[in-house]
């Protein structure tokens, strides 16, 4: 399932802020109405540039969603 997810998610060129050690991946709740950028090191989750608790569920954002966010 791991590999899944490291090969279904867009990653960004942005360094996790909090350990400085991955890209900050884009995931998507469930409902893709919200994206985030998350750390698959830290477990750091971002949302509109703040940190949240890190949701139960999410999902690997879809082209459409990562074209939105580079807009």
């Amino acid at each position: 399932m791991s590999l899944i997810w490291d090969i279904a998610t867009f990653t960004t060129d942005e360094i996790c802020p909090s350990c400085q050690d991955s890209n900050l991946k884009i995931s998507s709740s469930i409902d893709t109405k919200q994206i985030y950028k998350t750390c698959d090191n830290c477990l750091v989750t971002i949302y509109h540039n703040s940190f949240i608790e890190r949701p139960e569920e999410m999902v690997p954002a879809t082209r459409k969603q990562v074209g939105i966010l580079e807009v």
